[in-house]
C-alpha cells in the first residue's frame, strides 16, 4: 500500500461497514486506521447509525491533534436498522469536492471538481437488508436515487464509483460460501442495474475467480463499482481485515486508481505548439513516375518487415510452447498483419504520390492516445501474469486451467505489443510450466518498459 500523494493522484478508496450504534470518538479509531494502515485517501462507512442531530465537529478529535479526514454525514432521523452513511475524505481530496447529495441516511454521495479535467461522482450506499413491506420500499427508493445520481454524471460527462454494503452478491455461486447454492442469479435490482449498464466490478476485475467474503466468512457484501472509463485506471482492489478499537463483523474492501490522465489532461495551451497536418492520396494525379517509385518503395518497406517479422517468430517459437489451440491466437495475427499492411501502403502512398491536406490533428493529443494503449498492453500483461502465475494466493482448484487459458492470452497480448512497438524490448513469454520465480522476472521486465512508457507520457 503506497502513500497518497499530490504528485502522483493514486486514489485509494476504502469501503467499510461499520457495523454498530457508534459515538463519533469511534471514528477516531477509523480514521487512524485508514491513514496509518489502509493509506486511504476517502473511506466509505455504512450503518453509522448516528442521528440527524448530534455535531460532527468531533471528528476533529482535538484541536492538538486534528484528524487527516474532513466527515460527510447522512444521519437517519430515526434510528432505523441500517441507518447512516458517511465519507471521511482526506484534505487534499477534500479540497476539490464541488457537490454533496444525501438520501434519507442511506445514500451520499460526492462530486469532485478538477481545473481543465474530468469531474468524479463517488456514491456511497447502504442497501437495507430488510424483507418487509417497509424494507423493500426503502431499497426501491435507495435504487431510485443511486440511478439518479449515476445517469445524471453519466450525461455531465463525469465518471462514477459506486461503493458501499448491497446486502446481496452477483454471483451466489462464486459470492457466497454455501456449496450448496449454485444459482448465478443477481440478488437485487441495483446490482443487476449496475452489471447491465457495463460497470465493473473492482475485486472481480482483478480477481475474477477468488472465493474472499468480506462479511464473516459467509459473503462478499461490500463492493466497489466503477463506470467505464475508471476500469482502465483500475490498479488494485482487494480485501484487509479491520483491526485495533474497530470492531465490525465486515472487512474493509478497496480500490486503487490512477487517475492522473483524468484529472490532470494536457493543458490546451500546450496542445496548440503541436499540430500536426492530416493528409489524403490524391490517386488521380500521380503520374506513371510516381507509381513506378511507389511500388518499389512498397517492395523495399514490405520485403524488410517480413525479415523482421520471420526473426521475431523464431524467437517465439524457440522460446514459448504455444498453446493447445490456437485458433484465436492465429486470427488475432491475421488481423495485425493485414493492419500493418495497410498502415505500410498509406505510409509508403504518401511518401511517394501527390497528397492533399485536409485537416489537422493534435499530435501531442495522438501521442496521448498512443502511449495510453500501449499501457493498457503492457498493463494487461501485468495483470494476467500476476494473475495466472505469480499469485501466491491463487486458488489450487482449476489452477492448470487458468494457467494455459492466462498463457494463451499473454501469448496474444505480448505479439500485439512487439508488432505495434518496435523499440518494446521484451522477450518472449516463459513456457506456461515454468516455475514462479522464472514469471516473476519475466513479468519485472515487462515493469520496467511499462514504468519508461508512463515516463514518457507524463513529461
Amino acid at each position: 500500500m503506497t502513500e497518497h500523494t499530490d504528485n502522483n493522484w493514486c486514489l485509494r478508496l476504502g469501503s467499510i461497514n461499520v457495523q454498530g450504534d457508534r459515538e463519533y470518538g469511534f471514528f477516531k479509531a477509523v480514521a487512524e486506521w485508514g491513514n496509518n494502515v489502509g493509506c486511504f485517501d476517502i473511506i466509505a462507512c455504512q450503518e453509522t447509525k448516528l442521528q440527524a442531530d448530534k455535531t460532527t465537529k468531533f471528528l476533529l478529535f482535538d484541536k492538538n491533534n486534528p484528524s487527516e479526514y474532513q466527515g460527510h454525514w447522512a444521519n437517519a432521523t430515526i434510528n432505523t436498522m441500517g441507518s447512516g452513511v458517511a465519507f471521511l475524505v482526506k484534505t487534499a481530496w477534500n479540497k476539490h469536492i464541488v457537490r454533496k447529495s444525501v438520501h434519507k441516511g442511506r445514500g451520499l454521495s460526492l462530486d469532485f471538481g478538477f481545473h481543465l479535467g474530468r469531474h468524479i461522482r463517488i456514491v456511497n450506499c447502504y442497501v437495507p437488508a430488510s424483507h418487509t413491506q417497509e424494507g423493500k420500499e426503502e431499497s426501491r427508493e435507495l435504487f431510485e436515487w443511486v440511478k439518479k445520481e449515476v445517469e445524471e454524471a453519466k450525461k455531465s460527462g463525469m465518471e462514477t464509483v459506486v461503493c458501499g454494503d448491497f446486502n446481496g452478491v452477483v454471483n451466489p455461486a462464486l459470492d457466497r460460501s454455501n456449496e450448496n447454492r449454485q444459482s448465478t442469479n443477481t440478488e437485487n435490482e441495483l446490482l443487476e442495474w449496475l452489471v447491465a449498464n457495463q460497470f465493473t466490478d473492482s475485486f472481480r476485475r482483478l480477481h475474477p475467480e477468488v472465493r474472499s467474503y468480506s462479511f464473516h466468512d459467509i459473503s462478499r457484501l461490500d463492493m466497489i463499482w466503477l463506470s467505464g472509463r475508471l476500469e482502465g485506471v483500475l490498479t488494485g482492489a482487494g480485501m484487509t481485515p479491520l483491526e485495533g478499537d474497530i470492531r465490525s463483523d465486515h472487512k474493509a474492501v478497496f480500490a486503487e486508481l490512477d487517475v492522473r490522465t483524468l484529472v490532470t489532461p494536457t493543458p490546451t495551451y500546450i496542445l496548440e505548439h503541436y499540430y500536426a497536418f492530416e493528409y489524403k492520396v490524391k490517386v488521380d494525379e500521380a503520374s506513371e513516375e510516381q507509381w513506378e517509385s511507389f511500388s518499389v518503395r512498397l517492395d523495399e518497406v514490405l520485403d524488410a518487415k517480413m525479415a523482421k517479422g520471420s526473426a521475431r517468430t523464431v524467437s517465439m517459437d524457440t522460446n514459448t510452447s504455444p498453446p493447445t489451440d490456437a485458433s484465436i491466437l492465429k486470427e488475432d495475427m491475421i488481423d495485425y498483419a493485414w493492419s500493418n499492411l495497410a498502415k505500410t501502403i498509406m505510409d509508403v502512398a504518401l511518401e511517394t504520390l501527390p497528397r492533399k491536406r485536409i485537416g489537422s490533428k493534435s499530435l501531442a493529443y495522438r501521442t496521448n492516445v498512443q502511449n495510453r494503449q500501449r499501457g493498457r498492453c503492457l498493463g494487461e500483461l501485468l495483470r494476467l501474469t500476476y494473475f495466472g502465475f505469480v499469485n501466491p494466493n491463487c486458488p489450487i482448484e482449476g489452477k492448470e486451467g487458468r494457467q494455459m487459458a492466462a498463457h494463451e492470452a499473454i501469448c496474444k497480448v505480448w505479439l500485439q505489443v512487439i508488432t505495434e512497438q518496435a523499440d518494446a524490448t521484451i522477450t518472449a513469454p516463459p513456457d506456461s510450466e515454468a516455475d514462479r520465480t522464472v514469471w516473476e522476472q519475466w513479468r519485472d521486465t515487462v515493469k520496467v518498459v511499462w514504468g519508461e512508457q508512463q515516463l514518457v507520457k507524463r513529461k
